[in-house]
């Protein structure tokens, strides 16, 4: 999810989620090319895998949402996810948000490797939470301890939280490079306290 667009008054936040729209075609395309090309009456368990892989492809299209938030300082506040059959929608006013809560998740990805996926939860006065996912980041690189990618989606969480002037709650382990930042301002404090 992005901010796509910022105002002193308006907040929007979108999610096509285009890479799962892709997947899911890619994988019908592919389930039916091996029926077509692949199949014969003699081995049908050529039939049966490509129609696996289909409908894997058609269950990622249908379940995948486009997101679509709408952020008003001084008004109402539109939260939507739209998919290919159905879709929800949810209004609050600003005033009733009073926490924006980021998330952080290990989990393991299609790869084998580890990485991290971050949501983001409106908690509403009422107690109700609105809940979205905020992104997928791996979880140790070079470039992680160089410009944190994980600061980043921390930044952006925060720069929602600020706008709507609420306070942010982090939650999750740290990253290679929060962990190594910490240890620095631990061993330069520990070089000024020499001093």
């Amino acid at each position: 999810m992005k901010i796509v667009q910022e105002g002193p008054g308006r907040m929007v936040l979108k999610d096509y989620n285009i890479s799962q729209f892709i997947v899911g075609l890619l994988s019908i395309a592919v389930g039916v090319g091996i029926i077509l090309f692949l199949g014969s009456p003699a081995n049908m368990q050529v039939y049966v895998f490509g129609a696996i892989f289909a409908l894997v492809g058609l269950f990622v299209l249908f379940t995948t949402k486009i997101i679509n938030i709408t952020l008003e300082k001084a008004g109402r506040c539109r939260f939507s996810t739209r998919g290919l059959i159905s879709g929800e929608s949810s209004e609050c006013n600003a005033d009733e948000i009073k926490e924006l809560r980021l998330e952080k998740i290990s989990v393991a990805s299609s790869k084998g490797r580890t990485e991290y996926r971050y949501t983001i939860t409106f908690v509403l006065k009422n107690g109700r939470e609105l809940c979205f996912e905020f992104g997928t980041v791996p979880a140790t690189s070079v470039m992680d301890v160089i410009s944190s990618p994980h600061e980043k989606k921390r930044a952006e969480a925060k720069q929602i939280a600020d706008f709507l002037g609420i306070p942010l709650v982090v939650i999750g382990p740290p990253s290679t490079g929060e962990i190594l930042g910490m240890v620095k301002q631990t061993i330069d404090k520990q070089m000024e306290s020499f001093k």
